[in-house]
C-alpha cells in the first residue's frame, strides 16, 4: 500500500527521491511528535447493497518510520455511515525521522 501511494506520487515513473537525511551521513534525522485529529466521513459505502447492514465505521490511523509502526483506533459510529462525526484526538505518537515517515488512514 505505501509502495503504490509513493508511486502514484511522482507521476507513476517509479523514482522516489530519498530525502537528504538518509543519503548524507552528516544531515540531522528530524524527530518530531506527530498528534491526529480525526473530525468526520461523508457517504460511506455500505458492505453490501441489500439494505439489511448498517454500516458502523472506525478509522485506524498507521504511522510508520524506519524504526517504529503505530497503529491508533478511533471509536466505531453506530448506525451512521452516511455521515459520521469522530472528533477524536489519537493519542500522539513519536516519529524519529520526519522525513521518512508515513500516515496511513484506513476506515474499518
Amino acid at each position: 500500500m505505501i509502495n503504490a501511494g509513493l508511486f502514484n506520487a511522482h507521476q507513476q515513473l517509479g523514482y522516489v527521491p530519498k530525502p537528504d537525511s538518509v543519503l548524507h551521513a552528516s544531515t540531522r534525522m528530524t524527530a518530531a511528535t506527530v498528534a491526529v485529529h480525526v473530525v468526520a466521513g461523508h457517504r460511506l459505502p455500505k458492505p453490501r447493497a441489500d439494505g439489511k447492514h448498517f454500516l458502523c465505521p472506525q478509522v485506524r490511523v498507521i504511522i510508520v518510520d524506519h524504526q517504529s509502526r503505530s497503529v491508533r483506533d478511533t471509536h466505531a459510529v453506530q448506525g451512521n455511515g452516511f455521515n459520521p462525526v469522530w472528533d477524536a484526538e489519537l493519542a500522539p505518537v513519536q516519529v524519529a525521522n520526519l522525513e521518512c515517515a508515513h500516515i496511513i488512514f484506513q476506515v474499518l
